[in-house]
């Protein structure tokens, strides 16, 4: 698993006593100061409905619960630039022209391409998917940022509001070889590797039964290990949107992505094969499933992207890349998941061979109406994922708001911000982090040391 890195950590290092135990220095002074404060939550909502409906939406209109209780007082504000203001009763007098409606608020944009859950098919497409897209979605003032995740996360293209930057961005990305994994790509074999034995009249021989089961197990775990490792990244990487204004948003391109990882490799056997499989071979019946569960179960490392998300405001707009697929256990976990994805974290999700205006159409209707709606998080858990539930007073509008949201604590917020940097690389060099060993003290044969770790700004 990746280590977090905190600025400071308290490091011990084994050095050899050559001489009589030195007086420990003064303490350092690091430029590290503690702050206390509040600073307001926020939770974004979509409001849809008729154009007048929507100018009727006043800050008072919203009723707000967090973690099962109800705010006193939320500060509310929003920009719909689709409503139409109210018509003022007719007059004798002339009455001012209503002001236009105010532009959408800028919004920051992160395109995320996971290549080892991306099929060779799938890639080709979300870079398509992407060069069509971002001209319809990038509005003024909007930045967007290019990720792909391979054999080491790079930054394809850095922050930017040019259009021209994205696009030859994807240009590059589209020619980097060593930017494709064919571990997606390869499912289909390992799946072939484990049916052919049914397929040819063999599956019911005992040995037979065991060489199934040890390649479902060794698929399996790869499966986990590489989904773990992969949501990990991507957690670390939403750490650079921390600190920017929302609306913020990623573009997740991904086909293979599974909350479950691996199980799908135990749907070929029924539950009683897999029993007596386990059974002949001294193993618990079920140690398979239970050990899919247990071991990632899609829901830890799931659920913790998830949970940044919320506490970051981020939305995820998932987008299954490869052309129509079949109605498999494999590709409906994969679906699945993209579309969880995007529902916990207020987005939508894009699957079955879609089309570049169909993730424009789902984006610009979910983005049209975006209100920010913020409150004192004092007396409520930090660090715990704590349900929303927003209601709205105005007929005929409906709201959607995210089923959760996260009070970041002061330390995890520098923490997110620490991991952003590890872990991401430009397409020339590594991220530029420097590090140093500060002795503190000496003491029963060893010296005591802080890590000292300086990261470029943001």
């Amino acid at each position: 698993m990746l280590a977090r890195a905190a600025l400071l950590l308290s490091m011990t290092t084994l050095l050899a006593a050559q001489q009589q135990e030195p007086p420990p220095p003064p303490p350092l002074d690091l430029g590290v100061t503690e702050e206390t404060g509040t600073a307001l939550a926020q939770i974004d909502v979509t409001l849809t409905g008729p154009a007048e409906a929507l100018a009727q939406v006043r800050a008072e209109s919203f009723q707000v619960w967090v973690g099962g209780k109800k705010l006193d007082r939320v500060l509310a504000d929003g920009i719909c630039p689709m409503a139409t203001p109210a018509q003022a009763p007719r007059k004798e007098v002339a009455t001012p022209t209503p002001p236009e409606a105010p532009p959408s608020r800028p919004a920051t944009w992160l395109l995320y391409f996971d290549q080892w859950h991306l099929t060779q098919s799938g890639r080709a497409r979300a870079i398509q998917l992407a060069r069509d897209t971002l001209p319809q979605i990038l509005g003024k003032g909007d930045r967007a940022t290019i990720v792909s995740n391979g054999r080491s996360l790079v930054t394809v293209q850095a922050a930017t509001e040019s259009l021209d930057a994205l696009l030859a961005a994807l240009g590059r990305l589209e020619k980097d070889g060593a930017q494709y994994e064919s571990f997606a790509s390869d499912e289909e074999a390992k799946v072939q590797s484990i049916v052919e034995p049914h397929q040819a009249g063999a599956g019911s021989d005992q040995s037979t039964l065991d060489q199934m089961l040890v390649l479902m197990h060794r698929y399996a775990d790869e499966e986990r290990w590489r989904t773990q490792r992969d949501l990990a990244r991507l957690g670390m990487v939403l750490g650079r949107l921390a600190d920017v204004d929302p609306p913020k948003a990623v573009l997740y391109f991904a086909d293979t992505t599974r909350r479950n990882a691996g199980d799908h490799y135990l749907s070929f056997l029924s539950a009683s094969t897999v029993a007596k499989a386990a059974q002949a071979s001294n193993q618990q019946a079920g140690s398979l499933e239970r050990q899919a569960h247990l071991t990632i179960g899609g829901e830890l490392p799931f659920d913790r992207i998830v949970k940044e998300a919320a506490a970051m405001g981020i939305r995820f707009y998932t987008v299954e890349a490869q052309p129509l697929q079949d109605s498999s256990v494999r590709v409906h976990d994969a679906q699945s998941t993209l579309q969880s994805l995007a529902a916990e974290t207020g987005g939508k999700a894009f699957i079955n061979g879609v089309t570049a205006k169909r993730v424009v159409t789902g984006i610009k209707e979910d983005l049209g109406c975006v209100w920010l709606l913020s409150f004192d998080p004092q007396g409520l858990p930090t660090d715990t994922a704590l349900p929303v539930r927003v209601e709205l007073d105005v007929p005929k509008v409906k709201v959607r708001a995210r089923g959760q949201t996260v009070i970041l604590s002061a330390k995890e917020r520098v923490t997110n911000r620490l991991l952003a940097h590890f872990a991401v690389e430009t397409e020339s060099q590594a991220s530029p982090l420097r590090a140093a060993f500060v002795p503190l003290a000496w003491k029963d044969g060893r010296y005591s040391a802080l890590l000292q770790v300086v990261a470029p700004p943001t």
